[in-house]
């Protein structure tokens, strides 16, 4: 990979860089593991901030790390998800080694990348081969029933407990949640290992084994997204474009004041709305009488098929899952009240701060 770093980050950003990681180093005291962390990813960009800042992120948007990395926003703390996520790693790592037979190993080590010390990371488990070396990166993750669809199936090497005949490499980044295939990319860049495993537990007890190469096309655009956002946005301090996402919370309220619009293509943009909404009204109105021609026409039947066999559409009740806590509770009380008295622990009511958009 042919890269004039000196270019992408010229000397005059290096020695603000430095200046940068001096002040935050002088200003950290406390000693704490924790915090010593946190202190350590200010320096740059982790390879999940670098997926918001390509804007392939669903939680962050990139003035959102812009906030963060400018001192504007307090850092993540975490939530219950991040901690039951954390709290699974050690058994999603186990199962990868469990079924590929591959030995893995905590890594505390925290890499940057050597010409853009901003790509900074720390990688959750270290591959090792045969000969006792590092071989490749184990990227541990849990996800949500719902979140299922995100994570292709066809792309896996290990799936419904079985391995695909020969190795699958994820080959669309759309293969896996965007974010997680810049994740990946990103540990392989600033580690040098060019091969990444991310091991997934969709808890529903389904475990998925991806397998990502390197890509040297996608890393130039990674650097270059990123030293353009650390140089322009955080070093020289200039707020990215704000989306919509930004200013959806009730904090980002100008305190009530109203502003006139003298602007002919905002009241364009308003009168296409309207347009749009009212389309929508009758479509749905469209679908609904369709629907219920549908319906009455299958009646009391669960199928219906066209003379050849076919089938047109069903129209039956689906199955729902129910959990018997009772029986949870007689069988494992200690480990059902351990599972409450975390949630309980970590579960917060926030109230809702979003701003609504009324057009009149």
């Amino acid at each position: 990979m042919k890269i004039n770093y000196s270019e992408l980050f010229p000397q005059e950003y290096r020695i603000k860089h430095q200046q940068r990681c001096d002040a935050i180093d002088k200003a950290h005291t406390a000693d704490d593991a924790d915090e010593a962390w946190h202190t350590r990813r200010s320096h740059g960009l982790g390879g999940s901030e670098l997926g918001a800042v390509l804007g392939l992120s669903s939680y962050q948007t990139p003035a959102a790390v812009w906030r963060l990395k400018t001192g504007r926003a307090e850092k993540f703390k975490g939530n219950s998800y991040t901690y039951l996520g954390h709290m699974l790693e050690d058994v999603v790592a186990k199962e990868f080694s469990k079924v590929t037979q591959m030995p893995v190993r905590v890594c505390s080590q925290h890499f940057h990348h050597k010409e853009l010390p901003f790509l900074v990371g720390n990688v959750d488990r270290i591959i090792y081969g045969e000969d006792k070396k590092r071989k490749a990166i184990l990227e541990c993750k849990t996800a949500q029933v719902f979140s299922a669809s995100k994570f292709s199936r066809d792309a896996a090497w290990y799936i419904d407990g079985e391995f695909k005949p020969s190795k699958v490499y994820v080959t669309s980044i759309y293969d896996i949640p965007p974010s997680y295939y810049i994740q990946c990319q990103h540990y392989m860049l600033i580690t040098g290992l060019h091969e990444c495993y991310l091991a997934v537990l969709i808890v529903n007890g389904d475990f998925r084994i991806y397998c990502i190469k390197f890509s040297e096309q996608d890393a130039e655009i990674m650097m270059r997204s990123a030293a353009e956002f650390w140089c322009h946005n955080v070093l020289d301090d200039i707020e990215p474009t704000l989306k919509a996402s930004d200013l959806l919370s009730s904090a980002s309220e100008s305190g009530g004041t109203v502003i006139v619009s003298s602007d002919n293509l905002i009241h364009a943009h308003l009168a296409e709305y309207r347009a749009i909404c009212q389309e929508e009204k009758a479509i749905k109105e469209k679908k609904d009488a369709v629907c219920e021609t549908i319906i009455t026409s299958i009646g009391k039947s669960t199928l219906m098929t066209d003379s050849t066999g076919n089938k047109l559409v069903s129209f039956k009740a689906g199955n729902h899952s129910n959990t018997d806590t009772e029986k949870m509770k007689a069988e494992a009380p200690e480990l059902v009240a351990k599972y409450e008295a975390l949630k309980a622990k970590y579960t917060t009511k926030i109230p809702n701060e979003k701003r609504t958009l009324k057009v009149y």
